[in-house]
């Protein structure tokens, strides 16, 4: 089933707890492995460490208790992994506002095929700090549907790739729904 409406879509309030969880965990990821991107001034890298979190928060809440997020040893990893060995990779971007339904799920270049059977995304606006479970994808299905987006390419009009900040752009439309994503899940 695809996206018909933001209606699919699940707005969490974020607490001001989370970020620092967050920016912890990031700064603890920083220590251990090197950065593999050039950063920019407006790069906020906690922001996908909060996706994982919050992600793992809605799961349980929603009773998937078969998942287990891997927040040791993870670099180069799936960030969750199932009992049965179904893997996830959360994919969180920064926007100013909500999501709309022309926006696209993005992943950098580096992280396109790593070993995740899934990939969820998610948008977080930073001043409403609100993030929004936006859906999942198989991410053999990703790739075969995507666009690629090399450096100096121009995304749309206010965003040209960086040189080494490639991606991999999907619209949003074509991801399952997040509560039709986490029904499957409690079977996975």
């Amino acid at each position: 089933m695809l996206v018909k409406s933001t209606s699919d879509w699940v707005r969490l309030e974020v607490r001001q707890e989370q970020e620092k969880r967050a920016q912890a965990l990031r700064a603890e990821r920083d220590a251990r492995y090197s950065n593999i991107f050039a950063q920019s001034a407006t790069d906020v890298r906690w922001v996908g460490d909060l996706g994982e979190l919050v992600l793992d928060e809605w799961m349980r809440e929603s009773g998937v208790n078969r998942v287990q997020w891997q927040t040791d040893d993870a670099a180069g990893k799936a960030d969750f992994v199932s009992s049965s060995g179904v893997s996830v990779g959360a994919k969180t971007v920064k926007r100013q506002q909500a999501p709309r339904l022309d926006y696209t799920a993005q992943i950098t270049a580096r992280h396109a095929k790593e070993p995740s059977d899934w990939f969820f995304f998610m948008n977080y606006s930073l001043d409403r700090r609100t993030l929004w479970l936006l859906g999942a994808i198989e991410s053999t299905r990703f790739l075969a549907e995507a666009t690629y987006y090399g450096a100096g390419d121009r995304v749309h009009e206010n965003y040209v790739i960086r040189p080494g900040h490639e991606i991999w752009n999907l619209d949003l439309t074509r991801l399952y729904p997040p509560r039709d994503w986490l029904h499957w899940m409690r079977q996975a």
